[in-house]
């Protein structure tokens, strides 16, 4: 796999494969709508990458993946690494001071802007890019986004565990797009500068094994 991307605001970014892709938060946000409590992640106007102790990077195999900050954007480059590579940020409860609890009846929403440049996969089944969002239980949703295509990761009662799900053939490499990834009871939405343009069931994906990386309750990821 193999991308380039360029954000705006965060919580979550996970990458399985080749990938190189810019970070241009302008902030990135958690919300609980429960008393509309919302942390901000990473803001690019700090002029750095992202902040170990909001989020919490990881790659694999580690060394070979750089990160770097210039015009207003974080760039991650894992292209010189291979299909192998994992590489991105997590939040959650355990590493990021004041993290909100992500309670699915009262309501949450992850904020995040993102420019996918360029991104390639090996099957139909996996993504260069995602976003994760989890509550305590493993429920939550994998978003998988392509050049021309955002789609959701399945779980064993939506057609297999990892498998593709609902999505929509849409443009991500058109510049910076504002996403709101909106949870409320069972159900999450998908919104790209204020439309609606992808919704369905959460997953179960608490049968997941460390095959990709260990899930973390009240997780956020990129």
């Amino acid at each position: 796999m193999n991308k380039k991307i360029a954000f705006s605001t965060l919580c979550l970014i996970l990458v399985f494969g080749t990938a190189l892709f810019s970070l241009n938060p302008k902030h990135a946000s958690a919300t609980q709508a429960n008393g509309e409590k919302t942390l901000i992640l990473y803001d690019a106007i700090s002029g750095a990458i992202p902040d170990a102790k909001m989020m919490s990077f990881f790659d694999f195999p580690p060394g070979d993946i750089i990160q770097t900050y210039e015009n207003g954007s974080t760039t991650l480059d894992t292209t010189r690494s291979g299909n192998s590579t994992y590489a991105g940020w997590i939040s959650n409860e355990a590493n990021t001071l004041g993290f909100p609890s992500l309670d699915s009846a009262a309501g949450f929403q992850l904020d995040f802007t993102l420019h996918v440049e360029n991104e390639s996969h090996t099957n139909n089944k996996r993504a260069g890019f995602s976003v994760i969002i989890l509550r305590e239980d493993a429920r939550g949703i994998e978003l998988g986004f392509w050049e021309n295509e955002i789609w959701a990761q399945n779980d064993d009662a939506t057609g297999g565990l990892f498998t593709r799900g609902e999505g929509i053939r849409f443009p991500t490499t058109t510049g910076l797009i504002n996403y709101q990834v909106i949870v409320i009871n069972d159900s999450y939405t998908l919104t790209a500068n204020g439309a609606s343009i992808l919704s369905g069931p959460l997953r179960d994906y608490s049968k997941f094994e460390a095959s990709r990386i260990p899930i973390k309750r009240r997780t956020s990821s990129f």
